[in-house]
């Protein structure tokens, strides 16, 4: 009698488990490199220190720590900030709908784009917000390993080969480029959308539909449709082949058992939409409003540029990601196409050894054309991507990140690869006419993927700014390729277990160790102090801020972090109406740089300040770097500077006594003879006669040129008081020339004057209060009609009156001429606006938000009110008479209560689902083998 625990100690013994093992461990070790230090205690995992950038975080985290990552900005001024806030809104039981932080309010909770539903994304409901990026990156690599494992299990792919798969996915250049980003999010789930179908299709069991739906819709809900649709086009050529494979010929009943297949695949590939119809129904209509497909029109026809290629097996080749040593024409994050030698060359293993993947000949033709085809319509272009982009849904996405599907096809082969070097031949089809077809194609393919590396690897070498770097990484290529060439040698002459075990460990170095160095590169771990820190310019506006905005000038706030601080910026990051953008046109016409990217501008700044428009929309502060010269009419006081002044870290400089109200002095600096290359501390202060400090600043100069100003909050002063400017600096080392002796203006003051500014606060950023500016919610008595949008616009630019409305359609112009005020309460919830009214008469309530969206509701006194369009971009309610009421305005993204029925209702029929066929399953008595041709195994 068989011993079974003997023959389970064999198994443990055999090689390919070893190398198993050794693989397993290998993908452990490279996320404890990689990924694991973003967990621990004062660190996160994320290119936080890009807002070191700004000078707000310069006073409040070290300015010595630099990011790894310098083109990844918009994960943590868009993708994180807004994931905090719906994260902490839902922890205190508010659902947030709407992000009303950014550019008059923008979509939050409601919509996919941020990636919030996604089962990877519910780490930030659990983990602190500083841990959660990391928690996520290792979510996204065990759905990875799950995924590979449990497909290329069903493909008969050696177990050794699973972790290879999962560690070369993992690490390709789609997956380092888009960390941080939904992007990622979706794509760790093509795998596991793979084995999904493959079970489909091999067991044409219709309870495997549900597997589908639940793949499918986690990617659709991770915010990133461009990849969902990528997958569906591949994934379907897949199962077309795949059921083909397991056709029962040219009969009736082979003809049935087809089309059986085509409506189970279908019947899944409807379920994964009915599974995030809570987040595609608001999409689908979202679409036709807020969204500008049209702006991507011009990607049709553009690809990544071929010598972008090169990294695939020299990451470095076209610069580092912290912007060093690159060169090119593209976007390094679209062109970032890591494998490394040891996946290239199990690739081309795989093609030129294909006989011995245990898979059948469709099988391999699909994966070896697939990746031929999209491999050369995104390096090459040409009539491959434009028949690519005819498709729908195509044609408006960049081409570069169809890398995420081709990194998944790679990884594949090359686990075909690995099977095929520790194997002998497990089929003998190669001898067909088919066979041979295919063997002949799969060496053209090989040969083209070595010359296309080898030709596109020559090309970035040579014109490589750090020949070095590219040196020592061309060696360990050639001895990487020679390794792999005597591996391939010894093991098809010699097939001993404790050689393959040898080379196995030798693979797993190969493809491990340099992907955990290139991992280390783009995925930077920074220290917790730059996570959001609370600043001077955060703190000032959050205490007197309340319900209105501010502007940010020359990113003085970092462009999109008001969404972690919750404070209304006017512009910012993310979708919002073209009636907004044209607002933020008219204030600053550089300002709109994308249709979801708006940064005024410091340039802009003298005239937009000022703007009326910023008034009528409750922009009551405004900010910008401290070095940025404030409006104001500029006194040249030079004859009262007395010479040329030295300021050096163990002195203090002055001048003579000026008089009068004052918004900053214009320093001349004769010259810098010292200054540390992290910049000065500088500390400037009026101080009256009598030794009294009026005003004082404090701020850390970078960059020093022919002159500094320096604000200061002295606008009240009095026209007659006295007052004289000391300087000085903390810094060691520092040493500067203040003040020409030449001849030049040497000394000006920067006066005050009528336009509604005030400075109330200096340092990292100058803050300036703008008094003019009319509440967010506010009472108007009379109403102006403009129909035109580029007259409304003009109107309110130039000639609106504090107390009017101007509306847009004659039939909602009604008697006014009452005086009222409005007094705002907190609700506790983003999405509802409630104030009390009160008036003598009939007028309208203005609320200066951006609300030309369906879903928006309004009710006055518990009855519905018209909410009607108004101030260009906001909208009105008008108060038909005297009294008190109680106003509320409330937004729902439309489509998402009913999405969110369809989508309970799907998932409680997946667990009926699944609870029918488990109670089957225990009631048959014997077990039912799977009599497909070509499925590997049952995953029961």
């Amino acid at each position: 009698m068989a011993n079974p625990n003997g023959s389970r100690f064999r198994r443990l013994l055999h090689p390919e488990t070893i190398i198993a093992a050794i693989g397993w461990a290998a993908l452990a070790c490279f996320v404890l490199v990689a990924v694991v230090p973003g967990l621990l205690e004062g660190h996160v995992f994320a290119s936080t220190n890009i807002l070191m950038r700004s000078s707000m975080y310069w006073s409040v985290a070290d300015p010595q720590t630099q990011s790894g990552n310098a083109f990844v900005s918009d994960t943590v001024d868009s993708v994180l900030p807004t994931t905090l806030l719906f994260s902490d809104r839902l922890s205190l039981g508010d659902f947030a709908f709407r992000n009303p932080f950014q550019s008059g309010g923008s979509d939050l909770g409601g919509m996919p784009n941020g990636g919030y539903f996604s089962p990877l994304s519910w780490a930030y409901l659990i983990f602190p917000g500083a841990m959660a990026p990391a928690v996520v990156k290792i979510l996204e690599i065990a759905v990875i390993a799950l995924g590979m494992s449990l497909f290329l299990r069903r493909l008969k792919i050696t177990p050794a080969a699973w972790p290879l798969a999962s560690l070369l996915f993992a690490s390709s250049g789609f997956m380092l480029a888009w960390t941080n980003w939904p992007q990622t999010r979706v794509t760790a789930f093509i795998p596991l959308l793979f084995w999904a179908v493959e079970r489909l299709i091999a067991t044409r069991r219709w309870t495997s539909i549900p597997l589908v739906g639940l793949v499918l819709g986690a990617m659709w809900l991770g915010g990133f449709p461009a990849v969902v649709f990528y997958t569906l086009y591949l994934v379907t050529a897949y199962a077309i082949v795949r059921a083909f494979t397991l056709w029962r010929g040219n009969t009736l009943q082979g003809w049935l058992d087809i089309v059986w297949q085509a409506v189970r695949y279908i019947g899944g590939i409807l379920s994964g939409v009915l599974v995030a119809a809570v987040h595609l129904i608001p999409f689908v209509l979202a679409s036709t409003t807020m969204i500008d497909f049209g702006s991507r029109s011009g990607n049709r026809g553009s690809h990544i540029e071929t010598v972008a290629l090169s990294t695939a097996l020299f990451p470095y080749s076209m610069g580092r990601p912290d912007f060093t040593l690159h060169w090119g024409s593209g976007h390094p994050v679209e062109q970032m196409s890591y494998l490394g030698i040891g996946g290239a060359a199990l690739v081309v293993l795989a093609l030129v050894l294909q006989r011995r993947v245990p898979i059948p000949n469709p099988i391999m033709w699909f994966f070896v054309l697939a990746v031929l085809v999209l491999g050369t319509a995104v390096y090459w272009g040409g009539p491959v991507l434009a028949l690519i982009q005819e498709l729908p849904t195509m044609s408006s996405s960049l081409s570069g990140r169809l890398r995420s599907v081709l990194g998944f096809l790679l990884a594949v082969l090359a686990a075909f690869g690995l099977h095929a070097l520790l194997r002998r031949s497990d089929r003998a089809i190669g001898t067909t006419w088919g066979g041979r077809v295919l063997g002949v194609v799969c060496l053209v393919g090989a040969v083209a993927i070595v010359v296309a590396l080898v030709m596109t690897s020559t090309d970035a070498i040579l014109n490589s700014p750090a020949p070095a770097v590219a040196a020592r990484w061309v060696q360990f290529t050639l001895i990487a390729a020679t390794v792999f060439v005597a591996i391939a040698v010894v093991l098809t002459k010699y097939p001993l277990p404790w050689l393959k075990v040898v080379a196995g460990c030798a693979i797993f170095a190969i493809v491990a160790l340099p992907a955990a160095q290139t991992a280390r590169q783009w995925w930077t771990v920074n220290d917790e102090t730059t996570f959001y820190p609370a600043t001077q310019a955060t703190d000032y506006l959050g205490e007197h801020l309340d319900d209105q905005r501010y502007i940010s000038f020359g990113n003085s706030i970092y462009i999109g972090v008001s969404s972690a601080y919750e404070l209304r910026d006017f512009a910012g990051r993310g979708f919002t109406t073209k009636e907004w953008r044209d607002l933020i046109a008219a204030v600053d016409p550089e300002a709109q740089r994308t249709v979801t990217f708006a940064e005024p501008t410091v340039e802009g700044m003298p005239d937009a300040i000022t703007s009326p428009i910023l008034d009528r929309y409750g922009v009551h502060y405004a900010t910008m770097p401290s070095s940025a010269q404030l409006p104001g009419p500029v006194e040249d006081v030079t004859d009262q500077v007395v010479s040329t002044l030295v300021l050096s870290d163990d002195s203090a400089v002055e001048t003579a006594d000026v008089t009068g109200p004052t918004r900053g002095v214009i320093i001349s600096a004769a010259g810098v003879t010292e200054i540390p290359w992290d910049g000065m501390q500088i500390e400037v202060r009026a101080v009256s006669p009598d030794g009294t400090v009026l005003a004082e600043n404090e701020q850390e100069l970078r960059q020093i040129d022919d002159s500094i100003f320096l604000a200061l909050d002295g606008d009240e002063f009095a026209m007659d008081q006295e007052w004289h400017l000391e300087v000085s600096t903390s810094t060691p080392d520092a040493t500067v020339s203040l003040w020409a002796d030449d001849g030049d203006a040497a000394l000006d003051i920067v006066r005050p004057e009528d336009d509604g500014l005030n400075v109330v606060a200096t340092g990292d950023v100058t803050i300036v209060a703008r008094e003019t500016a009319l509440d967010r919610v506010r009472w108007a008595s009379d109403a102006v009609v403009i129909e035109d949008p580029a007259e409304r616009v003009s109107y309110l630019d130039t000639a609106a009156g504090d107390d009017q409305v101007l509306l847009e359609h004659e039939s909602d112009a009604h008697q006014g001429g009452g005086s009222g005020s409005v007094v705002m309460h907190d609700s506790g919830d983003l999405d509802i606006t409630t104030a009390s009214v009160t008036t003598d008469g009939p007028g309208w309530v203005v609320f200066a938000e951006s609300t030309r969206l369906d879903g928006w509701h309004a009710t006055l006194n518990g009855e519905p009110a018209d909410l009607v369009d108004a101030e260009h971009a906001g909208s009105a309610v008008y108060v038909p008479a005297a009294g008190t009421y109680e106003l509320r305005i409330e937004f729902v993204t439309p489509g998402f209560y009913p999405g969110l029925v369809v989508t309970s209702v799907t998932l409680i029929a997946f667990v009926g689902i699944g609870v029918w066929a488990l109670i089957a399953r225990r009631k048959r008595s014997v077990p039912i083998a799977d009599s497909t041709r070509g499925a590997a195994y049952s995953d029961e």
